[in-house]
């Protein structure tokens, strides 16, 4: 097992570049601590330098290794040999084996831990409170994260070039379980054909995982959710839209469940012709339910602002008749001061103004019209229509729409990493964002 599971003790030339950023990595907790820093840190370095060193000790003495196990300590906030023993016993149960029962904490590794939080409660519980505890939280989740995506659909690898990068390629997992003692830049040369591997590192996995359509009927259950994506999609089309000329007719694929893009289309330009594409009929008669019933709700709001109108046009002819019957009690007043051989009067009377504000048309302009359309869209097939619009959900080609738009316009809803053309932030706390190309 320890020929299999661990790797020979030495220290190479490339052993000393995961000791200086360990060193890096306390220097900036001392020197710049907060909440961002502990959580990444501790998720970055227990997936890094802790865990190759779990399988590959950099120095050639048991001292030198123990004093980096408990500066690695130091740095996690709990105990390095306690991490290499789970992470041991984890290989060891993948294979199906069990043997090491030997692995046990270190009573040092322990002491220096143990010295490190009674030091910030005593000295620092402010700081304990406030950022080194939520931090560490954090980042035990995000390790729980890494480690549970690793695994949930048996074990997975990334080949991302960036992650692996900034990971000492932590992503190449399935050639790593088959050589656990292989160095971090061997793995590379030994990546296995046809692994089960994943285009997302195992922190963001579990977006494999929860469909957007899910999230969609979570939307549809929380008036206030609705409310909020439908504030932060409308800034967002604002934005873009002053860049198009008029739209007679708008696509929307994926139109259904939650019609975010077409309540907002028709708030935002009511003339244009929407049509909604969608392959599920259950979606579609969602979106019939919600659109109907802010079609109705738009009715009445224009019935009342015409009440409004109407009775502010009575208001402002009683005003005109009442400065007219003024007028002429004016002209009595002076008539019979110039009668009596007075002068008018020194000190004048102000009259309050007219309104200034006339009432608009009582035809307000009926909303354009709508369609629904049951089919899967085809990113191939040219479209008829000024506009169309893209989900996040949609399953095809996302380059190609952007490379050859089957429409005048494209407006793409894409993760906020993903910008293209003219661009706005939807949300941060949504990853999300819209693109805007043209052909």
């Amino acid at each position: 097992m320890a020929a299999r599971v661990l790797g020979r003790t030495r220290l190479t030339t490339w052993d000393a570049l995961p000791v200086a950023l360990a060193l890096t990595h306390g220097a900036l907790l001392v020197t710049c601590p907060s909440v961002p820093l502990v959580a990444v840190g501790l998720w970055w370095n227990a997936n890094t330098i802790s865990h190759h060193f779990i399988h590959r000790p950099f120095f050639r003495t048991r001292t030198l290794n123990a004093g980096f196990s408990c500066l690695l300590s130091l740095l996690l906030g709990f105990p390095q040999s306690l991490w290499r023993a789970r992470h041991l016993r984890h290989h060891l149960a993948m294979e199906g084996r069990r043997e090491r029962t030997d692995l046990k904490p270190a009573p040092l590794d322990i002491g220096v831990v143990v010295a490190l939080w009674a030091a910030l409660l005593f000295f620092a519980p402010g700081f304990l409170l406030a950022v080194y505890l939520p931090g560490f939280v954090l980042g035990l989740g995000l390790c729980y994260l890494q480690g549970h995506y690793e695994h949930a659909q048996g074990t997975v690898s990334h080949y991302r070039w960036l992650y692996n990068l900034l990971f000492f390629n932590d992503g190449y997992h399935v050639e790593h379980h088959a050589r656990p003692a292989a160095s971090w830049r061997e793995l590379p040369g030994h990546r296995a054909s046809n692994s089960n591997a994943s285009r997302w590192p195992a922190v963001l996995r579990w977006l494999e995982v929860v469909n957007l359509c899910s999230l969609e009927r979570v939307v549809l259950r929380f008036s206030a959710l609705q409310r909020f994506v439908l504030w932060r999609h409308e800034r967002a089309f604002r934005r873009l839209l002053v860049e198009l000329p008029e739209l007679s007719k708008i696509a929307i694929v994926g139109g259904g469940l939650f019609p975010r893009t077409a309540l907002i289309l028709r708030r935002l330009l009511p003339e244009s012709k929407l049509v909604l594409i969608d392959q599920s009929e259950s979606n579609l008669a969602v979106a019939r339910e919600y659109l109907s019933s802010e079609s109705e709700a738009e009715g009445r709001r224009q019935k009342a602002e015409s009440r409004r109108q109407k009775a502010e046009g009575r208001n402002q002819k009683a005003e005109g008749r009442r400065q007219k019957a003024e007028g002429r009690r004016q002209e009595t007043v002076s008539g019979r001061q110039k009668a009596e051989g007075r002068g008018p009067e020194t000190e004048s009377r102000k009259l309050p103004s007219a309104f200034c504000l006339l009432p608009s048309s009582p035809s307000d302009p009926r909303p354009g019209s709508q369609e629904f359309v049951n089919q899967c869209f085809e990113p191939e097939t040219p479209c008829d229509c000024d506009l169309l619009v893209i989900p996040l959900a949609f399953v095809g080609d996302r380059q190609l729409l952007y490379e050859k738009p089957p429409a005048p316009a494209l407006l793409v809803h894409d993760w906020i990493w993903r910008r293209r053309g003219s661009s706005a932030v939807v949300s941060w706390l949504l990853l999300k964002r819209l693109n805007l190309v043209k052909r």
